[in-house]
């Protein structure tokens, strides 16, 4: 495979996900307007996390309509919902303006959770939310139930731990009706991919001390592993991976000048074996019953075992000639560098394969160093436990 085809792939696979990702914005859900109706079509994927205000479409192929806390009372999907209210600043009877707060715990009392990442509690006999400042607000609003004090001072501040605090004190009221808002907690996963495919690098010099040297660009078959772990969550979306991969490197500079009188040639050659291991967070960006599409940022650690590395240097002067050919240090051995992959994962016949592209950069000693990367693997294990 061509280098340049290698880059038309590369660009076409980024415009065909920036497609498709572009066309899943939108997801079924509903807004709540003033008159208490609930309007359903469909609300951008942005808002399942707390903004200024709603990105809404009544159809997918209509214009997007804003909606700012004070134009409507709530907004969600079947799995999320979102209120308009107005927080009561502590220790004064004044309201601040309205925003939207996510339902974390919906009964008598209710949890809800605002842009800053910080807890709220309404009563459902107040309209305002107050924030939770302290563990005391807590402990008064479940005063009835005194043996919540203990629990309450000694646990963790978290959505896990509210919740259960929220429910033990309804069930222990035997209120009738109440909802947590909690998705449910996804297993933790390992899963071990084999692949193989096509590496292509470049090398050059930085203008530093002497002229830039630009070097043979290098390509060669790689092959390697892919491990992804996704740790026990609430929230999926997002895995960790590290990515073992063996290549090889070949580059090569050649330049020749000549005048009247003299001319010289110099001949630099660094072939190495690499061993390079990048690591990062992979991103969902659309996930569907049996494909994947993602994104991939991290860094890499890579090892060079070298093969060969030298320099010749050829120079002639009125008639005299000198000959130098003398082994040099590798570039580099060990370097450090940032990358990132795009990919798709596809369930064929109860198997799971993928193509990947990736692309890192590197600045060993006085280089700079790029490579792109084709390959293609299959999943041959994978583990789940809760």
């Amino acid at each position: 495979m061509k280098p340049p085809l290698l880059k038309i792939l590369f660009l076409l696979s980024v415009s065909f996900i920036s497609g498709v990702t572009s066309a899943q914005r939108f997801l079924p859900g509903y807004y709540v307007n003033k008159s208490n109706d609930t309007i359903r079509g469909y609300i951008s994927k942005k808002n399942l996390k707390i903004r200024a205000s709603l990105d809404f479409k009544d159809q997918l192929n209509t214009s997007t309509k804003n909606f700012f806390p004070f134009e409507i009372l709530g907004y969600g999907t079947d799995s999320l919902h979102i209120e308009s209210r107005q927080e009561r600043i502590q220790g004064t009877q004044s309201l601040a303006n309205r925003e939207f707060y996510r339902v974390i715990f919906h009964g008598q009392l209710s949890l809800l959770k605002g842009r800053g990442n910080y807890f709220t509690i309404r009563s459902d006999t107040m309209d305002s939310v107050l924030p939770i400042a302290k563990r005391g607000i807590l402990i008064y609003y479940t005063k009835d139930q005194p043996e919540l004090k203990r629990t309450i001072e000694n646990m963790r501040f978290d959505e896990e731990h509210l919740v259960e605090v929220f429910e033990r004190y309804h069930n222990s009221k035997s209120f009738q009706y109440f909802r947590t808002y909690l998705p449910p907690k996804h297993d933790k996963i390992f899963n071990l991919t084999l692949f193989a495919g096509y590496n292509y690098s470049n090398l050059t010099t930085q203008k530093i001390d002497e002229p830039q040297k630009k070097f043979n660009s290098s390509y060669a078959p790689l092959f390697g592993l892919n491990l992804v772990f996704l740790p026990p969550s609430r929230e999926r979306g997002y895995s960790f991976y590290i990515q073992p991969r063996v290549s090889r490197e070949l580059f090569q500079y050649q330049k020749t000048s000549q005048s009247q009188f003299a001319f010289s040639f110099e001949d630099i050659v660094y072939e190495s074996v690499t061993l390079k291991i990048p690591v990062g967070c992979k991103i969902d960006l659309l996930h569907k019953m049996n494909w994947l599409l993602y994104f991939s940022p991290g860094g890499f650690l890579q090892k060079n075992f070298a093969l060969n590395s030298e320099r010749k240097f050829d120079s002639g002067d009125n008639g005299q000639l000198t000959i130098t050919d003398q082994s040099i240090p590798l570039y580099s051995d060990l370097s450090f560098g940032y990358g990132a992959a795009l990919g798709l994962e596809k369930m064929i016949s109860s198997h799971i394969y993928f193509i990947e592209f990736y692309f890192d950069s590197s600045f060993p000693g006085n280089f700079t160093r790029t490579n792109l990367s084709l390959a293609v693997g299959r999943r041959i294990y994978n583990y789940k436990n809760q």
